[in-house]
C-alpha cells in the first residue's frame, strides 16, 4: 500500500505531470500577511508556465477574488511576485524533503522487480537533481547497500555429494530421508526440475529429466553454474534400469565399471541382413556385427574410476536388498541364477540408448557390443538411457576445471528384466513390464545400495575431500 501511495503521490512529478502544493496558514502569516484572515485556505498549484518562473496560477475564481480584494495590502502596488517566489523556493525544498524516501523506495521496488544496475542508476538519477546538499549524504549512504547487494558476488555452494536422479520417482527417497529441504533455482535445468535441492549436511540432489538430451543438458547447466563449486564435489548417479538375468535379478544394484553407448551403430533390419547375422545392427564403418568399431564419436565408451568404483562396493555390498511378493514370484519362474535369486548388489557394466529394447536377441546383442567396445573387459548387466550423456557432460566441465570427473560412480537397480524366462512372450515382456513388481523395490534399493557410500564420504570428509581414500 504504502509502495502504490509513493508512487502516486511523489513519482507523479517524474512522469511531468503537475505537483500539488498546500500552503498552510502557518506559512502565510509568517510572510506578513497578518490582515488576511480571508486567504487561509489559499492554495497554488504548478502549471506548466508556473514552473518556468512567470507567474503563479490560483486555484478558484474565489481564490483569485480574495487576492483581487487584497493585494493593496499585501504589497506595494498590489503586487505578490516577489514573496511568491520566496515561497516557491521553500515549497521546491520541501518537496525534495518528501521526494527522497519515496524515491528511495521505489529503488527498492525496481530491485525486488530484478532490474539491472544500470537502470536502477538511470531512474534514481531522475531524482538526484532533486536532493540538496543536506539529503546528498544521507541518499548516498542508502543507496551504497542497495547497489551493493545487487552487485555484490554470490558465494557458491560447494556440495561435498550430488546426487543424479532422471526423474521423480528416483529422487524421492533421497529427499525425504536425507532431508533435502533447500532449494536453488539453477538456471538450464529441465524446465520441470529447476532447482537443486541441499541439506545441511552439504548433500544435494539433480533430477536431469529423462533421456539422453535432459540429461546431457542439465548436468551442464549445473557443472557451469556460478552458483556451484563443484570441483571437489563426488557424484553418484542412482536410477533404475533393465537386468540382465545372467548377471542378476529383478531389485539387484550393480555398480558400473564401463559406460557403453548402445545407440551409436548402423541398423538394418532384421528381415533383410544376411542370414549368418544374428542382428541387423553393426558398427559403424565395419563390415559385420562382430567388427569393433572406430570409436570416432568419442562416446561410444567411457571408463569409470575402478578406485572409486571398488570403494562404493565394499561399502554396500553387504547390504539387504527389498522385494515385493510380486518381484519375488517372478524372479523364480527363470531356471537359472542370479535371475531366481534374492537380490544383492554386485558390480557389472551398462548400456546407454535412448531407445528402450527388450527381448533376447536385443539383449543379447546388448552383450556382444559391450565386449566389442570394452575389449572383453565389460560385462552387460543393466540398461538404461542417461548415462554416457551424463558422463560427457561432467568430462567437458572436468576439461574446464569446473568438476573432477574422476568423482562420478554409477548405481542402477534393476526394475524389469530385458528379456523374458523361457515359454513368456517376447512382446508381454515390454508391455507388461510392471507386472514384474519391482519398480518401487528398485527405487528403494538404490537409496540403500548409494547411502553408504554418501555417509562416508560426509563422515570422513577430511579424507575424501583430497580423492578416494585407501
Amino acid at each position: 500500500m504504502g509502495e502504490l501511495r509513493c508512487q502516486q503521490r511523489i513519482f507523479v512529478g517524474w512522469l511531468s505531470r503537475p505537483a500539488q502544493i498546500h500552503r498552510t496558514d502557518q506559512q502565510i502569516r509568517q510572510r506578513r500577511f497578518a490582515d488576511v484572515h480571508r486567504l487561509h485556505q489559499l492554495r497554488f498549484r504548478f502549471g506548466p508556465q508556473e514552473r518556468s518562473g512567470t507567474h503563479w496560477q490560483l486555484h478558484s475564481r474565489h481564490q483569485r477574488a480574495a487576492l483581487r480584494l487584497h493585494a493593496p495590502a499585501l504589497h506595494p502596488g498590489g503586487s505578490l511576485l516577489p514573496q511568491r517566489r520566496q515561497l516557491a523556493g521553500r515549497q521546491r525544498a520541501e518537496l525534495r524533503r518528501r521526494q527522497l524516501p519515496c524515491a528511495l523506495r521505489r529503488l527498492g521496488i525496481l530491485r525486488r522487480r530484478g532490474l539491472p544496475v544500470l537502470k536502477l542508476i538511470m531512474t534514481t538519477g531522475v531524482f538526484m537533481k532533486h536532493i540538496t546538499r543536506n539529503t546528498l549524504g544521507a541518499t548516498l549512504a542508502l543507496l551504497s547497500p542497495a547497489l551493493w547487494a545487487a552487485t555484490a558476488p554470490v558465494t557458491p555452494v560447494t556440495p561435498k555429494v550430488m546426487l543424479v536422479a532422471m526423474f521423480a520417482p528416483e529422487a524421492q527417497n533421497w529427499i525425504d530421508r536425507l532431508h533435502l529441504t533447500k532449494e536453488i533455482q539453477v538456471p538450464g535445468l529441465a524446465a520441470e526440475y529447476p532447482a537443486i535441492r541441499c541439506n545441511a549436511q552439504d548433500v544435494c540432489l539433480m533430477v536431469t529429466g529423462m533421456g539422453q538430451t535432459n540429461a546431457a543438458a542439465s548436468t551442464l547447466a549445473l557443472a557451469l553454474s556460478p552458483q556451484f563449486d563443484l570441483r571437489k564435489t563426488y557424484f553418484i548417479v542412482a536410477g533404475i534400469a533393465g537386468i540382465n538375468p545372467h548377471h542378476g535379478t529383478l531389485g539387484t544394484t550393480a555398480w558400473a565399471h564401463y559406460l557403453v553407448e548402445f545407440g551409436t551403430q548402423w541398423e538394418i533390419d532384421s528381415r533383410d541382413v544376411p542370414k549368418d547375422w544374428p542382428t541387423g545392427y553393426l558398427g559403424i564403418n565395419t563390415k559385420g556385427p562382430n567388427e569393433k568399431p572406430p570409436l570416432d564419436y568419442k562416446t561410444e565408451v567411457f571408463e569409470l574410476n575402478p578406485k572409486l568404483q571398488a570403494k562404493a562396493f565394499a561399502l554396500s555390498q553387504k547390504v539387504t536388498l527389498s522385494e515385493s511378493k510380486e518381484s519375488a514370484a517372478w524372479r523364480v519362474k527363470y531356471p537359472y541364477a542370479p535371475a531366481n535369486q534374492p537380490p544383492q548388489v554386485t558390480q557389472c557394466d551398462t548400456l546407454a540408448g535412448n531407445t528402450w529394447f527388450s527381448g533376447t536377441r536385443l539383449s543379447e546383442r546388448a552383450e556382444v557390443w559391450t565386449k566389442l567396445l570394452t575389449d572383453g573387459k565389460g560385462v552387460y548387466c543393466t540398461t538404461q538411457q542417461e548415462d554416457n550423456s551424463t558422463y560427457e557432460a561432467l568430462l567437458r566441465a572436468s576439461k574446464a576445471g569446473k568438476v573432477d570427473v574422476n568423482r562420478l560412480a554409477v548405481v542402477r537397480a534393476g526394475s524389469d528384466f530385458d528379456r523374458p524366462y523361457p515359454g513368456y512372450s517376447e512382446v508381454d515382456n515390454l508391455l507388461k513390464y510392471a507386472d514384474q513388481g519391482a519398480f518401487v523395490p528398485a527405487l528403494e534399493n538404490l537409496y540403500r545400495t548409494g547411502n553408504p557410500l554418501v555417509q562416508a564420504i560426509v563422515g570422513d570428509w577430511k579424507n575424501w575431500e583430497k580423492g578416494v581414500p585407501q
